[in-house]
């Protein structure tokens, strides 16, 4: 995710500013500091775009619930496809920065 914030900024600042104010909705968005059931459905589908949302569920799960790799498998999936997608995503963003 964060190659893809390099290639979509080009200063630093651009990625500092964009991470700040993108910082605290991202936090509630996470499932820890609001309840993900009153949350919106909408909105918790946008939220599974990033990487955090379900990382932090699926700890907590292992963590303080003792979930074994079943009760979690499904944050796993979620997770590597992530990593795949923005993979792809930032192999393309390079390419068509090359192309300019």
């Amino acid at each position: 995710m964060d190659l893809d914030e390099s290639q979509v900024f080009k200063e630093r600042e651009g990625v500092v500013f964009f991470l700040v104010v993108m910082g605290l909705p991202l936090f509630f968005l996470s499932g820890i500091s609001w309840p993900m059931e009153s949350i919106p459905e909408s909105i918790r589908l946008i939220a599974l775009l990033i990487p955090s949302t379900t990382a932090i569920s699926a700890f907590v799960q292992v963590d303080q619930m003792g979930a074994g790799f079943n009760e979690v498998a499904d944050s796993i999936l979620i997770e590597l496809a992530l990593a795949v997608g923005y993979t792809i995503l930032a192999l393309g963003l390079m390419k068509f920065g090359q192309k300019k």
